[in-house]
């Protein structure tokens, strides 16, 4: 019978030991909260069920709001609010304000100059929708700063969808 180093077999043990008492430690230590600053926006605004009340208020205030045309009329793109059509754009609402905000959603819509060509959005549209967005982000509870972030988002997208000046 031959003698089998002792080393090698101790070593394993302690790293075996070692590891273990590693992932225990690590699976028992309570996760820590980042602070407010290191979260995403996502986060800090009440992660997606904060985003699904923002788009449901922001849905039916900006239909019912005559300064957005939400459906496009005198334009050469009618838009029709049929229910296929509305699930379809809060699908993409939701999408887009979670991905911008760093939430886990990925954004599946065209890119916002090609979805919103030939809507010929006005100034005076985007500045109702944008109204209407801050009265949606403060019925939802969203915080000063955070709102003014969102805002931001937005405010970054009017050279984009913006077509009459």
């Amino acid at each position: 019978m031959t003698k089998q180093p002792l080393l090698p077999t101790v070593a394993l043990v302690l790293c075996t030991l070692c590891i273990t008492a590693g992932c225990h430690h690590a699976a028992t230590k309570p996760a820590r909260k980042p602070p407010a600053d290191e979260r995403t926006l996502y986060d800090r605004i009440g992660g997606e069920a904060t985003i699904i009340a923002i788009v449901d208020d922001l849905m039916a205030r900006a239909a019912s709001d005559p300064k957005v045309n939400f459906t496009r009329t005198g334009t050469t793109r009618p838009w029709q609010a049929t229910p296929d059509n509305l699930a379809r754009l809060r699908t993409r609402l939701i999408q887009f304000l979670g991905t911008a905000t760093g939430g886990p959603q990925r954004y599946e819509g065209e890119d916002l100059r090609t979805a919103h060509r030939g809507m010929h959005i006005t100034r005076g549209e985007f500045d109702a929708f944008v109204g209407d967005v801050r009265a949606s982000l403060e019925k939802a509870g969203v915080k000063e700063k955070e709102r003014k972030e969102v805002l931001a988002i937005i405010e970054s997208a009017r050279g984009t969808v913006v077509e009459k000046r």
